[in-house]
């Protein structure tokens, strides 16, 4: 069976879910506009503005 991928948001839950892209990886594209906080709950299952706000915290 052939596995159908036609978004991007799609094509980079999959990508994460083998374990090739990082959360802050997934967050690169929020911040380029390509995907959006949304997408980025739904790849990673956790709140972007969480995440960046943890993320500024170990900064």
């Amino acid at each position: 069976m052939v596995m159908e991928i036609k978004t991007l948001r799609d094509q980079l839950k999959v990508i994460y879910d083998w374990g090739l892209y990082t959360d802050q990886e997934i967050a690169a594209h929020v911040k380029d506009g390509s995907i959006t906080k949304a997408d980025f709950k739904f790849i990673t299952g956790k709140s972007y503005d969480k995440f960046m706000s943890e993320m500024n915290e170990d900064e």
